[in-house]
């Protein structure tokens, strides 16, 4: 659209940024189903032998698509400005508030559904045998999955707040020219 088709600069200013808001809790949705999934997996499955060994290398599987992606995504992309949240603060307060207190969440509740697929404690031996071997794995694994989360967000959110305020610019040059005659 263009900017005098809107009533509100500042709402078509924003619009990138709640864009970029939405995009940002489907990612922490994504990285909190994984484990949660991996747990529900588990507990179908009961432990039975190679299904239980296929979840855990699913798991660490995913987790390294879910980086290697992200990692390659940050080669190829603008990373934009380092303002990122202080803007989309300005622009919708609660959203944010929302995103990162569902970030905290997602990565204290997925760490500990990573735990869960573990197994169980009615087996105290075969836990930490499970233990010994898949955490060292995952955990590691989960908490670069974590920072590429945190990583794209900053970045799409400054790419977010460049393009708001190239829109602001964009209105009020808009305005300037209608001001002068220059504009249709």
């Amino acid at each position: 659209m263009k900017p005098m088709e809107w009533r509100d600069p500042r709402s078509w200013a924003d619009e990138p940024i709640l864009r970029a808001l939405d995009a940002i809790l489907y990612r922490w949705i994504l990285l909190f189903g994984l484990p949660v999934l991996a747990a529900v997996l588990h507990a179908v499955i009961d432990g039975r032998g190679w299904l239980d060994t296929a979840v855990h290398a699913g798991v660490a599987g995913s987790l390294l698509a879910f980086i290697g992606v992200h990692l390659i995504g940050r080669l190829q992309r603008r990373h934009g400005s380092p303002d990122g949240w202080a803007t989309a603060g300005d622009a919708d307060r609660s959203t944010v508030a929302v995103a990162r207190g569902i970030g905290w969440v997602v990565v204290i509740g997925a760490a500990l559904a990573l735990v869960a697929p573990l197994g169980s404690l009615a087996e105290p031996k075969a836990f930490g045998m499970e233990v010994l071997l898949w955490f060292p794995l995952l955990f590691p694994l989960y908490s670069l999955a974590v920072w590429c989360t945190i990583d794209c967000a900053r970045d799409r959110l400054g790419r977010a707040a460049d393009e708001s305020r190239q829109r602001l610019h964009t209105y009020w040059q808009d305005v300037a020219n209608r001001g002068q005659g220059g504009g249709p």
